[in-house]
C-alpha cells in the first residue's frame, strides 16, 4: 500500500535525526485516516516519541513531541499561523516544508497562498519540496477546470 508506504518514508527520518519535528499539516478526514493506520502498526507507533514514558494518549489524531498532526484547510491560509502556533510551531527554526500529492487537488489560487503564506511566515532558513503524482485523468479533469493551464 503506497500511502502506508509514504509514512513510513517519513518515519526513518526519526531514526537517523533525533531532533527533527515532523508536522503532518492535512484535512482532519486525511489525518484521521493516517492515525489509524499508524496505530495498526507497532514499527509505525514505536517511532512516536510522547512526554511521560512514551505514554500514548487516547487521541483523534497524534500529537507527540516529535509527530504532530495539525488539522487545518489548506485554502485558508489566513489560519495558518495561528494553527501552526498553538502546535508550538518554531517559524525561527530551518525548516523544510514538503507538499505531497497535496497541490494538485486544491484551486490554484489556494496554492499559491499556501507557498506564499508559508515563505512569509518563515523567519529562517526554509524551502518548500513539492511532489504530486499526476495521472493523466487528473490532469485532464483539472484541466477542464481550469485548475492547470499549461
Amino acid at each position: 500500500m503506497i500511502f502506508i508506504d509514504i509514512i513510513y518514508k517519513h518515519f526513518n527520518v526519526f531514526q537517523k535525526y533525533q531532533d527533527v519535528k515532523y508536522y503532518e499539516i492535512d484535512f482532519y478526514d486525511l489525518l484521521k485516516e493516517k492515525t489509524d493506520i499508524i496505530k495498526k502498526y507497532t514499527e509505525m507507533k514505536n517511532f512516536l516519541k510522547y512526554e511521560k514514558d512514551n505514554e500514548e494518549k487516547d487521541e483523534d489524531l497524534i500529537n507527540c513531541l516529535n509527530y504532530k498532526m495539525v488539522p487545518l484547510d489548506l485554502n485558508d491560509s489566513s489560519s495558518f499561523e495561528k494553527i501552526l502556533l498553538s502546535y508550538n510551531f518554531d517559524f525561527n527554526k530551518p525548516t523544510i516544508f514538503i507538499c505531497e500529492c497535496v497541490l494538485i487537488y486544491l484551486e490554484t489560487e489556494s496554492s499559491d497562498n499556501l507557498i506564499k503564506k508559508l515563505s512569509e511566515l518563515m523567519k529562517n532558513t526554509s524551502c518548500i519540496i513539492v511532489y504530486e503524482q499526476l495521472s493523466s485523468i487528473i490532469y485532464i479533469q483539472n484541466k477542464k477546470k481550469k485548475i492547470i493551464t499549461h
